[in-house]
């Protein structure tokens, strides 16, 4: 078991947090599996390695695609892309998305003024978005 425990880290390159428990998963399960026929083995290999090959370039193709997003939003709005992406739960990808359907956040400054003054008549507390609307100018 310890073999095995420290043989997990360098392949996982130290993403396994805890390589005794992963030790003993790996050998409950390769201790409920049953060997495969030859006859299928070599294909059900193939079909396996095929796929992983996929996944990769999906992600080679996906990391292309939200890298040409961001060069292209930073380009026509970069301090309401920065501001947007700011709102936690915002990444660039929703950012551009959001960009993209409203156009600017210009657009809904005089709406956000109005709020501001309302908000400040009131005896509200307005200093972060007062922040957002100096960033906006």
């Amino acid at each position: 078991m310890k073999n095995w425990s420290n043989s997990l880290n360098p392949k996982s390159r130290g993403r396994i947090t805890d390589p005794e428990e992963t030790a003993k998963i790996l050998k409950a399960a390769a201790n409920g599996s049953y060997r495969l026929d030859r006859v299928v083995a070599e294909p059900i290999t193939l079909s396996i390695s095929s796929s992983f090959n996929c996944i990769r370039a999906f992600e080679k193709e996906l990391k292309a695609i939200e890298k040409a997003i961001e060069h292209t939003v930073q380009g026509l709005n970069p301090i309401e892309y920065q501001v947007l992406k700011s709102i936690p739960g915002i990444g660039h990808v929703y950012a551009a998305g959001i960009l993209a359907e409203i156009g600017t956040i210009k657009a809904f400054l005089p709406t956000m003024v109005h709020s501001l003054n309302i908000a400040a008549s009131s005896g509200k507390k307005i200093s972060q978005a007062t922040s957002v609307q100096k960033i906006l100018k």
